[in-house]
């Protein structure tokens, strides 16, 4: 593996597939798909968030 591959930041999280509106049938189900869809995507924020935290360099740290 060479210094350059090192050097990159890490990849962020894959986005999660947003769900095709037949998934959906509009019924009001208690496990609808638009929820699960919407509980993923703030799991992906939240990951995201943190490797962006985590890759930051703190002023005194140099």
């Amino acid at each position: 593996m060479s210094d350059d591959t090192q050097a990159k930041p890490p990849k962020g999280p894959e986005l999660p597939p947003k769900p095709e509106m037949p998934d959906c049938c509009a019924g009001g189900c208690a496990t609808c798909v638009l929820m699960d869809y919407a509980d993923e995507m703030a799991a992906w924020r939240a990951e995201c968030a943190r490797i962006e935290a985590a890759t930051k360099v703190s002023p005194d740290r140099h």
